[in-house]
């Protein structure tokens, strides 16, 4: 239950009226959990099985990173090709989108723009959720973008 404070009008939660949790219902959390924790153990094994070079010495392990969920679409979108998941299924979109760094952001450095691309998809709840992205510098457009020409040209794609 929410009451409002009579002085500020501040809106606050009764701590007294919510309810807790039943026994049933604390195991069945814990159940979910151990079973999420085990599944993320399968993926990061899957990918060290996939590329085990994506390993040296000397770089941090493998973990798996919760997808970000998106806040709305970004701005200057170049590219938004619908794709199949993973699974096979229709509904993710691979994204291109220009950006522009200001350099005032937790990492420093100068300001530039860049191209950001990334996977949007729906998780299991059918949040929009997005992988982490990849920022590519003025400078290496034509280089990535010749690159993807030659490998299309290779694999015969139209």
């Amino acid at each position: 239950m929410t009451i409002a404070d009579p002085d500020t009008g501040e809106v606050v939660e009764d701590e007294h009226s919510r309810r807790r949790r039943t026994p049933e219902e604390v195991a069945e959390a814990k159940r979910i959990r151990e079973e999420r924790a085990a599944y993320r153990r399968q993926e990061v094994a899957a990918l060290r099985a996939i590329d085990p070079a994506c390993e040296v010495e000397g770089d941090p392990p493998v973990a798996w990173r919760a997808p970000v969920r998106m806040g709305g679409e970004p701005n200057g979108v170049l590219l938004d090709l619908p794709r199949l998941s993973g699974r096979g299924l229709p509904g993710s979109r691979l994204v291109l989108a220009a950006r522009t760094y200001d350099g005032c952001g937790p990492n420093g450095g100068e300001a530039h723009d860049h191209v950001t691309a990334f996977v949007r998809f729906p998780d299991g709840r059918g949040y929009e959720r997005r992988s982490i992205g990849v920022a590519f510098h003025a400078s290496e457009l034509r280089a990535v973008a010749r690159v993807l020409l030659l490998e299309a040209s290779r694999l015969g794609a139209p």
